[in-house]
């Protein structure tokens, strides 16, 4: 039975305006859940109707909205008034094939908020704020569940996962975003059609997955340790056995008990908790060539050389753009770069300026890695080592760019160096600068290029 609460939702002012000319417009979604849970208004506003979207088209314009993309097929709009946008769907209820296709086969509009309500995900999200009478309708008991931190499913959770496979990582996004817990029926649901993912697009996939990643920033309510929550419930539910096998077979692949307290893939789970946002999706790869190395090798050497094939695999299966491609195959190619303590400092500095800023996102990964051994949160030897390195590395002069040596390509002219060679000797003072410090001096980068010049006549 619907319930109607008589209630004061903030929202903007215009819609006020906007709902005068469009009768029966509705807040749903986040944005009163949100307000639900904790009064917060979120910046993202879905407002709804049985109004087709020929007449909210008018509606809007006529109040002095832009209306800046419109689906027919499915009844949705977006509407902006030029500071913020909304998303406008009509009621409706969808139909899908069996399989689990994020995109209805066929809507069909209705004037009945029930059976709107109904096409939705979890009941939590299926709440209503009627914007003209100031009050809450509650068509299938969503405020008991946002008032009890449960996921429910609008209808049976067969059905919902069942004609909607992106539903299952919807399901792990909101368990950490809102700090919600999926009902028993709901979880086993999910586990019995985790398959249904595979008919998601990965752009689709990716997008939620980064979500997810970041989930634990999501709202001042949020599970403080969501990022690592919702990747656990993926796992419990199985979806990410389709999703990452490569990352998954590392489940019961026990480690060194004097390095590791946990398997491959718990440790792997465990990195991403520990590690900052930025690189929690290179933590979530950094250990993928293990099981492959371990299966193939009966060893886990050499498993970050191939753990960045696997990772650019994996990526590229997800359709990610190039740049994330590759950053994350470089953090998970050096993740386990200087390890022992044993490189030496004229190495780490040339490294560390040849890949500037990479560096401090692989520190992070790596003191994430370090942490998720053993739970332990004190600092990482080499991120300690590093970290020295770099701020004497700024203190002492070394240059950053070519642009940074104090000797000039006229000076080196001067010299005797012809145009070519000009660029070459550049390179080779910037090494010769880095790995040595305080020698980032106008006299002292004459004299060595002075010796390599007498070095390329004498070889000439």
């Amino acid at each position: 039975m619907v319930q109607y609460i008589k209630m004061k939702i903030i929202f903007p002012e215009n819609l006020k305006k906007l709902s005068d000319k469009c009768p029966s417009l509705y807040l749903v979604g986040g944005y009163v859940r949100n307000f639900l849970i904790d009064e917060s208004v979120s910046d993202d506003i879905d407002i709804a109707a049985p109004s087709s979207t020929e007449e909210i088209k008018k509606a809007a314009e006529e109040c002095g909205f832009k209306v800046v993309a419109e689906y027919k097929r499915t009844g949705t709009a977006v509407i902006y008034d030029g500071q913020r946008k909304y998303e406008y769907t009509r009621f409706r209820t969808d139909s899908y094939l069996r399989g689990g296709k994020h995109v209805p086969e066929k809507a069909e509009f209705t004037d009945d908020i029930v059976a709107d309500a109904l096409r939705r995900d979890f009941k939590c999200n299926a709440v209503y704020y009627d914007i003209k009478r100031d009050e809450t309708v509650d068509p299938l008991s969503g405020v008991k569940d946002i008032k009890n931190k449960v996921l429910d499913t609008v209808r049976s959770p067969e059905e919902v996962f069942c004609s909607d496979g992106l539903r299952l990582m919807r399901l792990a996004r909101f368990k950490a975003e809102l700090c919600f817990s999926p009902a028993e029926n709901v979880l086993n649901a999910a586990k019995k059609y985790a398959d249904n993912i595979r008919d998601i697009s990965p752009e689709r996939i990716f997008a939620e997955l980064k979500k997810i990643l970041v989930s634990d920033t999501k709202y001042p309510f949020s599970d403080k340790n969501g990022h690592y929550t919702g990747i656990k419930l993926l796992d419990e539910t199985g979806v990410l056995d389709i999703l990452f096998p490569e990352i998954t077979a590392g489940r019961g692949m026990v480690q060194r008990s004097d390095f590791h307290k946990y398997d491959v893939l718990e440790h792997s789970l465990r990195t991403v908790l520990y590690a900052p946002s930025k690189v929690r999706l290179a933590a979530l790869l950094h250990d993928c060539g293990k099981p492959y190395c371990k299966l193939r090798y009966g060893t886990f050497k050499g498993h970050a050389e191939e753990g960045e094939k696997i990772a650019r695999e994996i990526l590229g299966r997800l359709k990610a753009d190039g740049k994330t491609t590759e950053d994350v195959a470089f953090y998970v190619r050096f993740h386990m770069a200087d390890l022992k303590n044993a490189e030496k400092e004229s190495d780490i500095r040339l490294f560390i300026a040849e890949n500037r800023d990479r560096i401090p996102p692989l520190l992070a990964l790596k003191q994430a890695d370090f942490s998720a051994c053993k739970d332990d949160l004190s600092v990482c030897k080499t991120v300690e080592k590093w970290t020295a390195i770099i701020n004497e590395m700024q203190s002492d002069g070394t240059p950053e760019t070519l642009k940074d040596l104090k000797i000039s390509p006229q000076t080196l002219m001067e010299i005797g160096f012809r145009k070519k060679q000009v660029g070459e000797e550049l390179k080779r003072l910037f090494k010769f600068a880095v790995t040595r410090p305080r020698v980032n001096d106008g006299e002292i980068l004459r004299a060595k290029a002075e010796e390599d010049y007498k070095s390329i006549c004498n070889d000439t």
